[in-house]
């Protein structure tokens, strides 16, 4: 029987200092010698799943991106995209060239800003980011895979209710943070992707466990497509409340399944 645990990584596997606990990365290097797969599921393009695989020394067997609109495997193929319809990118574009706040939008591999950022606001592994002087113009041009806001809670609230009157059936929005909000195409998530993903596998391998960890609102997706969901203990109360287990470390989730999987 073997386990497949898909993983968050900023907060979850990552600290707030961009540190694993050394007792969870033995626990997942682990776990991957003993034939089970870690993936990381993440809101990061996949340059910086592959840096932080390089930097840890683990490799998983897929990268689950830009919260669940790409997926590669260990050698880089392409196996799954979404991407948003134009004409909702067009909509999303008008709405927020009349707004003050900062917008980013993402392609498979590239970040697009307005505006160059401080250094200090650089938050990227892999910097792959491109400035666009006319981006609302030019955005529409592109195969947009996300948009990122950075607000607070009541202009995602605002953001919310434009999604609803004009693009219900075009797009998802969700806060990837308690600053950050995203909008990804319908349907797109790390749930639909990881799905996705143990479907195009068959019986090419063959989990008999699946079972996710995440500390958002854009890790609960995959929470009711696993056996096992785990929220990580500092995570907001209504995250826990729709996970399985709560847990302090990915460490402590890989004990439990290896556990559950013994008896």
């Amino acid at each position: 029987m073997s386990i497949l645990l898909a993983c968050d990584l900023d907060g979850t596997l990552l600290d707030e200092k961009h540190q694993v606990d050394e007792k969870s990365l033995n626990r997942m290097k682990e776990f991957c010698e003993q034939g089970h797969a870690l993936i990381i599921a993440t809101g990061r393009l996949d340059h910086d799943i592959q840096y932080i695989e390089d930097q840890l020394g683990f490799f998983g067997m897929y990268r689950i991106s830009q919260n669940g609109a790409c997926v590669k495997n260990s050698d880089g193929k392409l196996l799954y995209q979404r991407v948003i319809e134009k004409q909702a990118v067009q909509k999303i574009s008008d709405f927020f060239a009349q707004k003050k706040l900062r917008v980013e939008a993402s392609t498979i591999n590239n970040r697009y800003f307005p505006t160059p950022r401080p250094p200090e606001e650089v938050a990227e592994y892999y910097d792959s980011s491109i400035i666009l002087s006319r981006f609302y113009e030019d955005i529409p041009k592109l195969d947009i895979s996300n948009f990122l806001i950075f607000g607070q809670r009541e202009d995602f609230e605002e953001i919310r209710e434009f999604i609803a009157i004009e693009l219900a059936d075009a797009v998802d929005g969700f806060m990837s943070s308690p600053s950050t909000f995203e909008i990804a195409a319908k349907g797109a998530s790390k749930g639909t992707a990881l799905m996705s993903l143990v479907a195009m596998m068959g019986e090419e391998k063959n989990f008999d466990m699946l079972a996710a960890i995440g500390d958002s609102e854009n890790d609960v997706s995959m929470f009711p497509v696993v056996e096992d969901s785990f929220a990580v203990a500092h995570a907001r109360i209504d995250i826990q409340e729709q996970a399985k287990h709560t847990v302090k470390t990915v460490g402590d989730a890989i004990n439990f399944l290896l556990e559950k999987r013994a008896k």
